[in-house]
């Protein structure tokens, strides 16, 4: 299905669209592409989708960077946007490291575990 310009510009309250027509189809392919993993959360591993979601999102941001009439959005450089404060807590680095061993180590993933441990176990696997 196509996207709709004359309502998504009305939902917004939008005068003009933020991209120009290269921009707003990566744009929507990037959307469709995260609405697909969250539609199959719970059906698949979040992992199965993480390639395709991430090659949309670098589309989406290398046009952008690009293209002067995609640059509406100034989002902050990475340098600039604040640290989660739990991932400095030494627990949380501990399970982490534990995590990132049992991922190499081949074991699976656990739910029961702490969060450091799962995020820990997820690097290990990229």
């Amino acid at each position: 299905m196509a996207m709709n310009y004359k309502k998504l510009l009305d939902l917004w309250e939008m005068d003009e669209m933020p991209a120009c027509g290269e921009g707003m189809k990566l744009a929507e392919a990037f959307l469709i592409a995260a609405g697909e993993g969250v539609n199959r959360l719970g059906v698949e591993e979040p992992e199965d989708r993480i390639t395709e979601l991430t090659a949309a999102y670098m589309a989406l941001v290398e046009h952008g960077d690009g293209c002067d009439n995609c640059n509406e959005s100034n989002l902050p450089e990475r340098d600039d946007i604040p640290a989660d404060p739990i991932e400095n807590d030494p627990q949380y680095q501990a399970d982490r490291k534990i995590g990132f061993q049992a991922g190499l180590d081949g074991q699976g993933s656990d739910d029961s575990k702490s969060h450091g441990w799962q995020r820990g176990w997820a690097d290990a696997q990229e």
